[in-house]
């Protein structure tokens, strides 16, 4: 397909991108109204059984290590928090839309889930180390990479050519989809942002993550973090094989935000060692 046609299709593909389920909906509406309590949120959740016992499995897996059992979503949301509770949904809910079984040889969504709640972790945790009360960061994290998942379902022979690109080359995936697409991961992931209502304070830092340059903004620190995070948790290889380039750490992104080496190696340890905790999570999630 030649990049005319491509980003023709891409304008196109919009409508083709399922809607976010009604739990999702419900969920995101909570969200843009800064509104929410238990009773509320277990009222959008409970209803959907397989939702329920996704979040209640994930709720209990290895990555929270819990003591106890959670038997109920009315006992999770107390203990993990509004917050997490909703993040947790509205990822299954992602997760649900594009199914494990990837079209791109290979491509393997299961990594790239991984990947996406290592990054969501990190994010959370850089924020609470900087003081930063910002309870869209995890979704922030899981989200960054969603249009990998667009490119590998409606464009898969031209996403295929990127994923080879950047094996020979050794380049990092996004600029091998710039040179064979026109067009990065990062711009396409704004279609399903856009298509399932997700506010705009997640929007602006999912289409920077791979800019070189640090925009001035209420979202700079978002951005900064975000691109740290990303690029730490592929150097940690969590769930990237198929990014041959991964993802160069911008030292003006590690001034901005004040970290040190120190802190720079001791976020990366973290990510590397909650590997099985991550990869817990996402087989609760899935």
């Amino acid at each position: 397909m030649e990049r005319s046609q491509i980003a023709n299709r891409i304008k196109e593909i919009g409508d083709d991108i399922p809607r976010a389920p009604k739990a999702a909906t419900e969920l995101l509406n909570l969200m843009n109204r800064e509104q929410g309590s238990v009773k509320a949120m277990a009222a959008v959740i409970e209803p959907d059984p397989n939702l329920t016992a996704k979040i209640l499995r994930a709720a209990n897996s290895a990555f929270y290590g819990f003591v106890r059992s959670i038997p109920t979503i009315q006992r999770a949301i107390p203990l993990l928090g509004l917050n997490a509770v909703r993040t947790m949904a509205l990822a299954i809910c992602a997760l649900e839309g594009f199914p494990k079984k990837s079209p791109t040889p290979g491509f393997s969504r299961d990594q790239l889930w991984v990947h996406s709640l290592a990054v969501a972790s990190g994010l959370e945790r850089l924020g609470k180390t900087l003081g930063l009360e910002a309870d869209y960061l995890f979704l922030l994290g899981f989200l960054h990479d969603m249009g990998q998942l667009v490119l590998d379902k409606f464009f898969s022979p031209d996403f295929a050519k990127c994923l080879q690109l950047s094996r020979e080359k050794s380049l990092p995936l996004h600029l091998a989809e710039q040179e064979v697409l026109g067009v990065d991961h990062a711009e396409v992931g704004l279609l399903l942002l856009h298509r399932w209502n997700f506010p705009e304070i997640l929007v602006r830092p999912v289409r920077l993550h791979h800019s070189t340059e640090l925009p001035k903004g209420s979202d700079t620190v978002d951005i900064a973090m975000l691109r740290v995070v990303n690029a730490l948790a592929h150097q940690a290889g969590l769930g990237t094989d198929y990014n041959a380039g991964g993802v160069e750490l911008l030292q003006s992104d590690l001034h901005f935000l004040g970290m040190d080496a120190a802190a720079v190696e001791n976020l990366r340890g973290r990510l590397a060692d909650s590997r099985e905790q991550t990869e817990a999570l996402y087989a609760a999630m899935s």
